[in-house]
């Protein structure tokens, strides 16, 4: 588990060169990279993305449930593959999240992982495009 104070991990956002509202992350899940633009696309409310992101799947807003297994070579599940997102949030039971935030009072929330530049801007590049 990677541990990243909470100045850092605004540095490593900023560095993606893409404006607040799409700097990216990464689902741990379904890998999934997504910004807050994204999220808000997919249906979460815009007074609260904030909260959402790098916690919570777009998949959670656009209700395409969970990913089927690997194991699982049916047309359905190979057309759920081909959707955006998955059902993850980091609130849950489990803890299956590669990185956590760390705030100055010493208080920890797990993250979803950043993005680099090249994703963080194909993902507003891509967005830009369906708008």
């Amino acid at each position: 588990m990677k541990k990243m104070l909470i100045d850092d991990a605004r540095a490593a956002l900023s560095a993606q060169g893409v404006s607040p509202r799409n700097m990216a992350a990464i689902c741990p899940i379904c890998g999934t990279i997504q910004s807050m633009a994204s999220l808000v696309r997919a249906g979460a409310p815009k007074d609260k993305v904030e909260d959402y992101f790098a916690f919570s799947c777009e998949g959670r807003f656009t209700g395409v449930g969970p990913l089927p297994s690997e194991k699982d070579r049916s047309a359905a599940a190979k057309a759920r593959r081909s959707q955006r997102g998955c059902d993850w949030t980091l609130g849950g039971l489990f803890s299956l999240h590669k990185l956590t935030i760390v705030y100055p009072d010493g208080k920890e929330r797990p993250s979803f992982q950043i993005a680099t530049a090249e994703q963080a801007q194909a993902l507003r590049d891509e967005l830009a495009v369906s708008a």
